[in-house]
Formats: structure tokens, sequence, C-alpha cells
């Protein structure tokens, strides 16, 4: 899977993502653009992931992700989105302008989700930090 990163606060994000099934990954990405490592159970993740998700309307889940990171939209339906913003501690570590995002068009986004968590959960002994429902 090729990911390239989109800044989630740009104004430009998701206006070129199409309405269709995709999953995606978030990031928080250090002032060269380099991923954040984290420290996992079994070993370290250099690519620094903190959620992965799918969707069958790329665009709309993208755009309901932005909006529950705005402190003044409000809104409560993506769960990275309400997990971030519950923790303050994260949101210190891992600051909204950090916060990138890859994506990718599949055919099947609850198998492909389900294999980019599954081969996470094996490499580090648990799934990304804010996947917690999953």
């Amino acid at each position: 899977m090729m990911f390239n990163y989109i800044q989630i606060v740009s104004t430009d994000f998701p206006k070129d993502v199409k309405n269709i099934g995709g999953v995606y990954k978030i990031y928080s990405l250090d002032n060269q653009k380099k991923p954040i490592a984290i420290n996992r159970i079994l070993s370290t993740d250099s690519a620094g992931i903190l959620y992965i998700g799918q969707t069958i309307e790329l665009s709309d889940r993208l755009k309901m992700l932005k909006r529950v990171l705005d402190p003044l939209k409000k809104a409560d339906r993506h769960t990275f989105g309400v997990n971030y913003n519950s923790l303050p501690n994260l949101m210190k570590a891992f600051p909204l302008e950090s916060l990138y995002i890859s994506y990718e068009y599949v055919d099947d986004p609850v198998f492909m989700e389900k294999e980019l968590i599954g081969s996470y959960r094996q490499k580090f002994g648990e799934v990304p930090p804010l996947n917690h429902s999953k």
C-alpha cells in the first residue's frame, strides 16, 4: 500500500478525496515531517500510527473526523476524534497541528482495515493506541 501524508488541519483537507471505500491511518509527525515513534508492548512503532480506520464513504468520513477535532464544532461521530479530545495529555503529546492522515481507496474497506489492524497487532502486541474500540 502506498500512503501519502496530508495534514488534518490543512484548509485543503479533504477536498480531493473521493467519496468511495477506503482505509486510512492517522499519524503524528514532527517538525521535519517525520513520524513520531510510539512505544508499544512488543516493539516501537517507528511509523507512529495512532489509528487505523475504514469507511465506504471516505470523503464524508474524513470530513466528520475534521469536524470532531474542531473544538468549535462539538461533533462526536468519530472514534479517533472523541478519544483524542477526551485525553488532554495525548493532545499535548500529539498536538492537533501534528496530526496527519494517509488513505487509500480499496474495494473492501472492512476486510482491509481488519488486515491492517491484525498485522499491527501481530507486530506490536496491541492495536494502535486510539483503536481501542476495535
